[in-house]
Parts: structure tokens; C-alpha cells; sequence
């Protein structure tokens, strides 16, 4: 108990972190909940501890995995925004203004939510923060190797020196033609990563529509020991295909 109410105030930093308000305790109740009112109406044992333990494995995983997945998107959305941003501070620069000043301009003039990171990036650095300390923060919170890129090189020239109007346009002429190469690398893996979904969802389709014709044999021969290693062997060697097939239209830019 002492340790998940421990890793719920993490969950709770880290979500506040990604500009999420939530409740953690409702977010692992809710799948516990459900599994729980699945299980009784199976009116069997194995039914019950089967979608009860579905439930709390659910209940216990699904905050890390949202967490991750709004990571993963907020650093896209960011990546998206980012051109635009460093195009708008370059050319602040050019104009005479300083950096901080840049980062006034994005977060003043950028949609969220690259407007909030810088936006918090300020906040922190008039709060006594060094501005590499809080460029680093941003960094941190935002899942994007493309923004790292770029705070690296300011970090680097605010302690080295250099034309900093110089480095942003070369990294968004990198970036341009990234994008390019990105777009064109998903619509050729579009057809692995549209097999991967069909690999992984079809058996469990395919196994609800049984129980909804077929409820007595599926109950009887699911609802056992030998039925439990069965879904049990089945989801180790799905999830196994799932990831093989993924990778295969796993292309790094």
C-alpha cells in the first residue's frame, strides 16, 4: 500500500508535469472496477478471478502507459511547432532582440503546446533558475529528439559561443528535410503497421464474437485451468507477432 501510494504521487508529479490535471486513484479504479463487475457477471470462479485480474493488471498499467502515450504525442505536437518557433526566434535575432526575449515572442505568439513549455521555461528562469537549467527542464518534460537538438545548441553556444542566428537555420533546414524523409518512410511501412493492428486485434475479435454465439462451450473451456493457459500462451505469442511485424516497418530517420 505504502509503495503505490508512493508511485501515485509520481504518476501525479509527472501527468502535472505534462499540464494534466487527474485523478490517479480514479484512473486505476476505473479498469479494477470493471473487471470486478465482468467478472461476477460470467457467474463462474474462473470467470470472476480471470476479468478480476485483467482488471487490476489494467488498472495498475494503465497510468504509465497513458502517461507515456501523452508524452509521446506532446512531443510530436511540439516537433510540429518547432520550425515555426525557431524560424519566429532567428528571426528575432536577426532584429536585435536577445534570446529571452525570443522565448517571449513563442510563447506569446505559438499555440500550446509548445507555447506552455516555453511558457514554463520563463516562469522558472524569472523564479531564480538559470536559463540553461530551465531549457534543460523543457528538454526533460518534452519527449522530442528535435527539441533536445536545439536546446543543446543553445546550451552550447551560451557557453562556447557562436552565431546562434547561423545554427537555427541550419537545424530548420535539417528539419525540413527530415520531414520529408519521415513522410515518405510512413506511407511506405503504412501497410506493416496496419498488419501489425489486424495481428493483434482479429483473435480477440474473433474470441468475443464466439462468446457471444457460442457462451457455453466457450464458458466451460475458457473458464478452466487448461483455458486460462491457453489465453495466457495466446497473448505471449500475439504480443510476439504484434512487435515482429511492427518492427519490420520500424525505419529510423
Amino acid at each position: 500500500v505504502e509503495d503505490y501510494k508512493v508511485k501515485v504521487k509520481e504518476w501525479a508529479h509527472d501527468y502535472e508535469r505534462q499540464f494534466i490535471m487527474i485523478k490517479i486513484n480514479y484512473l486505476v479504479g476505473g479498469p479494477v472496477v470493471l473487471g470486478l463487475l465482468m467478472g461476477l457477471l460470467t457467474f463462474d470462479l474462473f470467470g470472476f478471478i480471470i476479468f478480476t485480474g485483467l482488471g487490476i493488471y489494467g488498472g495498475l498499467s494503465l497510468p504509465a502507459w497513458l502517461l507515456r502515450n501523452i508524452r509521446f504525442r506532446r512531443g510530436v505536437q511540439c516537433e510540429a511547432q518547432l520550425m515555426d518557433s525557431m524560424i519566429l526566434m532567428s528571426n528575432g535575432l536577426k532584429s536585435g532582440v536577445d534570446f529571452v526575449k525570443c522565448l517571449e515572442m513563442v510563447r506569446d505568439e505559438m499555440q500550446p503546446p509548445i507555447s506552455e513549455e516555453f511558457g514554463l521555461c520563463l516562469k522558472n528562469y524569472g523564479l531564480g533558475t538559470s536559463l540553461e537549467r530551465a531549457l534543460e527542464g523543457v528538454e526533460e518534460r518534452v519527449q522530442s529528439r528535435l527539441l533536445a537538438y536545439m536546446i543543446k545548441a543553445v546550451v552550447i553556444q551560451r557557453s562556447v559561443g557562436g552565431n546562434l542566428t547561423k545554427i537555427f537555420d541550419r537545424i530548420v533546414e535539417n528539419i525540413r528535410e527530415e520531414s520529408k524523409l519521415a513522410e515518405k518512410t510512413a506511407a511506405m511501412t503504412a501497410q506493416q503497421r496496419i498488419q501489425s493492428i489486424v495481428v493483434g486485434l482479429m483473435p480477440w475479435v474473433m474470441l468475443i464474437v464466439m462468446f457471444v454465439f457460442q457462451p457455453g462451450p466457450m464458458k466451460e473451456y475458457y473458464f478452466t485451468p487448461l483455458g486460462i493457459f491457453t489465453l495466457m500462451f495466446c497473448t505471449v505469442w500475439i504480443a510476439i507477432g504484434m512487435s515482429v511485424v511492427n518492427k519490420l516497418g520500424d525505419i529510423q530517420v
